[in-house]
């Protein structure tokens, strides 16, 4: 039975079947006197169309022989037509968990028809079983995802009309689909599957596998996490004394990068002492992709900030003479162990005449880090307080979530500085091999002639005394 159509079974009589050339099929609505007609040639099952929808019909067969028509059977039982035609075939877009489905509504619908909701089914496909298990979801509009389901595995997928009163539609066509293999929701639980375990207390450290690439450069190494797209790259140089804070504070980018939370118990480090690293983060990360340079500084005690501030300074002159007094504009100060409050480090700074870009205050443009809570303890135990978190996880907390609002704010306004190019700085710093080849081999020969010179003037006074 359909929605307009219905198929009917011809039983052929005990007697004189074989004389019979074909059958009458006659059909009416239920309660009326009218009867149409359809000819079947044989016995067996005949499909009688054109039937109106949400319609009750009875059914009578007479058999036709050389010699006349036979009698007519007896009236069947009323027989109802479906309410609506199927709804259409039904598009799958499919993930690792989920199906997502939709489907046109039905083509026709019998008079004072609706459609309450649409039931959607699916079932995990089995050659060995016959009988498949059908679940159903519900829906009120012409899509609806199917969740919960296995990772790579095979499912076919149908949608019904619900009428109520009136009843149920057919069957959509049947369409077969095959879930993907498991994603991670996050770009952070992928690299964690991914990454090396380090045997740490809480939270749990995993040390990201990075590809290493020959650069053949002495005393440097590059190392690669991701795979290199067309998206646009940014460089950031990290300049630093030891022990300021450079490593952790990659550590903490990358951390963000791939988003890492407070209330995660795992984070992400590089490598102990990182010297060049490119991150090309993936889609589902926080950033573009960026390169990163981490340049190691000179080892120092504990100084002050004035000292400190000098110390800088004679790092950012050696800079600019290498890349150019138009850099300056690219410089961005990070602070790495802020509380919160105005670092005195960048009155210090401004004081010695650092150049870089300014604030509204007059200080450098800064960016505040506390790299003590990046690898915090960041759960309390029931031992440590009945409040559920103690004043020390507190101001973890707190240093974390200043870290995450600088960190973006300095990748925001990373996408906005105007990139320098470096192209002259690599012919500057070949024109000034070329010229310390030039100036050695100069003092050399000079050395040479020199000698020969004191030679000379010993073998004349030589001479003169004899």
């Amino acid at each position: 039975m359909n929605h307009n159509s219905v198929t009917l079974k011809i039983t052929p009589p005990r007697c004189g079947a074989e004389n019979i050339s074909s059958y009458s099929v006659e059909f009416s609505v239920s309660g009326e006197d009218g009867w149409q007609q359809r000819t079947a040639s044989k016995a067996d099952e005949v499909t009688v169309s054109d039937l109106s929808l949400d319609t009750e019909y009875v059914f009578r067969c007479r058999a036709v022989t050389s010699v006349g028509v036979g009698p007519v059977s007896e009236v069947s039982g009323s027989v109802k037509t479906l309410p609506c035609s199927p709804p259409g075939k039904p598009q799958v877009e499919p993930n690792s968990s989920e199906i997502s489905v939709s489907w046109q509504r039905p083509a026709e619908l019998g008079p004072d028809v609706q459609i309450l909701s649409y039931i959607v089914e699916y079932a995990q496909t089995d050659d060995g079983v016959k009988d498949r298990q059908w679940n159903q979801t519900m829906s009120r509009a012409e899509k609806a995802i199917v969740s919960g389901l296995q990772s790579e595995t095979q499912y076919v997928v149908r949608v019904t009309c619900d009428c109520g009163a009136a009843g149920r539609s057919k069957e959509s066509i049947t369409v077969n689909v095959c879930t993907t293999k498991r994603e991670f929701a996050r770009l952070a639980e992928y690299l964690k599957h991914a990454s090396k375990s380090i045997k740490s207390e809480f939270p749990q450290l995993y040390k990201l596998c990075l590809k290493e690439e020959d650069i053949d450069i002495e005393g440097c190494r590059k190392f690669t996490l991701g795979k290199e797209s067309m998206r646009q790259n940014r460089t950031i140089m990290l300049l630093g004394a030891t022990g300021s804070g450079k490593s952790t504070l990659i550590n903490g980018i990358i951390n963000y990068i791939v988003g890492v939370e407070w209330k995660d118990n795992f984070r992400f480090t590089l490598m102990d002492k990182t010297t060049e690293v490119t991150v090309q983060t993936q889609p589902s990360g926080r950033l573009q992709n960026e390169l990163l340079t981490d340049h190691r500084g000179r080892p120092r005690g504990q100084r002050q900030e004035d000292h400190r501030a000098a110390a800088q300074k004679y790092v950012f002159d050696s800079v600019l003479s290498i890349f150019g007094k138009d850099v300056a504009e690219n410089i961005r100060v990070l602070v790495t162990f802020a509380d919160g409050q105005r670092p005195p480090v960048l009155e210090a700074i401004t004081a010695s005449g650092v150049p870089c870009p300014k604030a509204k205050d007059g200080l450098p443009v800064n960016f505040k880090f506390n790299n003590s809570a990046l690898f915090a303890h960041n759960q309390s135990s029931a031992a440590e307080s009945t409040r559920g978190e103690d004043e020390e996880g507190g101001f973890d907390q707190m240093f974390w979530n200043m870290g995450v609002k600088s960190m973006r704010r300095f990748f925001v306004a990373l996408n906005v500085i105007e990139t320098k190019s470096l192209s002259m700085t690599q012919d500057v710093l070949k024109e000034r091999q070329h010229l310390e080849v030039s100036v050695e081999n100069f003092h050399k020969l000079d050395k040479l002639h020199l000698s020969k010179y004191f030679g000379i003037e010993q073998t004349v006074q030589q001479l003169i005394n004899h």
